[in-house]
């Protein structure tokens, strides 16, 4: 297995594998991440992660409350499983032949300065 299939185990493994990519800064910001994450929710076909967006954008849900209300947990448990059918190595696939893009336009626009 290459590096670039290898799927990240931790949050330290995850910034290891995009330190020095377009997208260390991006993961770096937690609120960023967090507006990212909302976002995902709203656009979503599921009722329930609209519901919880919106609970989360307005302060009315947390976190924590989220977790241990009974009312979420079905909407837990399938996101769970979804989370488990993704494709990790495509995304980090995809990231990668992304950042080659990138790396490749920045490199020719340094050679033009």
């Amino acid at each position: 297995m290459d590096d670039e299939d290898r799927i990240p185990q931790s949050p330290e493994e995850f910034m290891a594998a995009v330190r020095g990519t377009q997208y260390e800064e991006f993961f770096r910001d937690e609120g960023e991440l967090d507006r990212l994450f909302v976002r995902l929710l709203s656009s979503a076909d599921d009722e329930m992660a609209k519901e919880v967006s919106h609970g989360l954008r307005d302060g009315s849900l947390t976190p924590r409350a989220i977790a241990s209300g009974s009312a979420y947990q079905e909407f837990l448990a399938s996101s769970v499983t979804k989370l488990g059918d993704t494709d990790f190595k495509a995304v980090f696939r995809e990231l990668a032949a992304q950042q080659r893009v990138h790396d490749q336009h920045k490199s020719s626009d340094d050679r033009e300065e």
